[in-house]
């Protein structure tokens, strides 16, 4: 691992607990939406949710980065799925559901594009496709780590302790993301 690598790690290890908590619901949602009395239906509305709104998002929110700053909108984004997960456990009706992953997506929308813009940044020219491939690489090791987590405690637990975990790894990210505005 190059010097740029290792000064990107904070970054990198970001990226996976984000993703890691934001995948470990991937399984929970459909069963915890229909068990709030969801038709399918409306049990893939609420799922793809957060899809859309960080679709609509992302763009503007990108920009706002450029703007702002990329660690203002890693921070930003970082607190706001932390923020979101730990809503989960107040969700009692679908529309409380809908708006927790709405807001959801608008972290990821604050997240994502300024994570990337941020490896760019501090990559060197002739390094950034190594270091985007290596932040890539870390959010898709939290996209695959996070399901199978996700089903082995809802499995084995509960809704409860899904949204806990969620949270607990969200709030690790937090911790690194503040590091990293103080570095």
């Amino acid at each position: 691992m190059s010097k740029d690598s290792i000064s990107l790690l904070p970054v990198y290890c970001l990226g996976f607990l984000n993703f890691t908590s934001m995948t470990l619901l991937y399984p929970v949602i459909p069963p915890y939406t229909a068990s709030l009395g969801a038709t399918l239906t409306q049990v893939g509305i609420v799922v793809a949710i957060q899809s859309y709104a960080a679709a609509i998002t992302q763009a503007p929110v990108g920009m706002l980065s450029d703007r702002l700053g990329r660690q203002t909108l890693l921070i930003t984004g970082t607190l706001v799925y932390t923020l979101s997960y730990f809503a989960y456990l107040f969700a009692s009706n679908l529309i409380v559901l809908m708006v927790i992953r709405a807001i959801s997506g608008l972290a990821n929308a604050a997240f994502y594009p300024a994570a990337s813009a941020l490896v760019v940044d501090t990559a060197p020219p002739e390094k950034r496709g190594e270091a985007l491939g290596l932040f890539t690489t870390a959010t898709q090791l939290g996209s695959m780590a996070g399901p199978a987590l996700g089903g082995f405690l809802l499995q084995n637990y509960d809704f409860q302790a899904t949204f806990v975990a969620s949270t607990v790894i969200s709030i690790a990210g937090l911790f690194i993301a503040f590091a990293q505005l103080l570095c």
